[in-house]
């Protein structure tokens, strides 16, 4: 993938293992509407990373919305925003 490429999966990492049959993950548009295709997998070789594919993004912004469960049952969530940018400029950027 080139380094102006939009990516078609999201990858997070977490501190601990967590137990993906509780966490969530969404990707959603500026109008709140989801734009990743589900599937929510944990990484094969790293059991504090998840997966989650995505549909074509156009430019604009993003926010992913997260709530993890850890295998102690600890319980977290989060967001955070990101952006794509037209073509011609960098692919993602974080604000």
């Amino acid at each position: 993938m080139s380094a102006n490429a939009v990516p078609s999966e999201l990858q997070i990492w977490f501190s601990e293992r967590v137990e993906v049959s509780l966490c969530e993950i969404q990707v959603v548009n500026a109008a709140g509407v989801r734009v990743d295709n589900g599937g929510l997998r944990l990484d094969e070789a790293d059991p504090t990373e998840l997966h989650l594919a995505l549909k074509p993004l156009p430019p604009g912004r993003y926010r992913v919305v997260w709530r993890v469960v850890s295998m102690d049952t600890h319980k977290t969530n989060g967001t955070f925003p990101f952006r794509v940018r037209s073509k011609g400029r960098p692919g993602l950027s974080q604000h």
